[in-house]
């Protein structure tokens, strides 16, 4: 299967749902080692510059200020603050240090956060590719969306430009309005 981003649908995303995990996990180990030392792992760091006390209203994040999760807000990191965390993490090996996810599918998007919308998510990636930062981000699952809207998620992520990657998956974090979602999923 060619990994054209204009090749990917949204049924033929669906139908690698059904196809045992090894499968495409060993076809994706072979592409990689094509193209890159096979026993290498890319490092990211991430960091968090404001912690807590967010002002929107993810549903799936305990830093969202209308969760009483016991996270401690935290005022935004200074910049040169932010610059030697940077500095610190490439000199350790680092090749990506900024984190950003598209959260869902488009169509899921409302039944998450309401304080954006899904085209802000791409838009932000955009400006932090044109400023010359690589991308550490992706999609989260684990918050009771569909296969389909699953499927619809990594559809859009290879619409980007430039997909981010690696994907995560979401931890229940008790008191979020998702907690009680993940160990249900598929």
């Amino acid at each position: 299967m060619s990994l054209c981003a204009t090749s990917w649908t949204q049924e033929t995303i669906e139908s690698l749902f059904e196809v045992p995990f090894m499968d495409p996990l060993a076809q994706a180990h072979v592409v990689h080692a094509a193209h890159h030392d096979p026993h290498a792992v890319q490092l990211s760091t991430l960091l968090p510059v404001k912690t807590g006390g967010g002002p929107e209203d993810c549903a799936y994040c305990p830093q969202a200020q209308q969760h009483e999760t016991g996270v401690q807000a935290q005022k935004l990191m200074e910049l040169d603050e932010v610059l030697g965390n940077a500095r610190r993490a490439k000199a350790a090996g680092a090749t990506r240090f900024y984190n950003h996810n598209i959260d869902t599918s488009p169509d899921y998007y409302r039944q998450i956060i309401h304080t954006r919308t899904f085209h802000d998510r791409p838009d932000t990636l955009e400006k932090a590719r044109q400023a010359g930062l690589k991308i550490c981000g992706g999609g989260i699952v684990g918050m009771s969306e569909t296969r389909r809207q699953r499927a619809g998620m990594l559809l859009a992520l290879t619409q980007l430009p430039e997909p981010p990657n690696p994907f995560r998956s979401t931890h229940s974090c008790r008191r979020s309005i998702r907690s009680n979602s993940y160990a249900r999923l598929p």
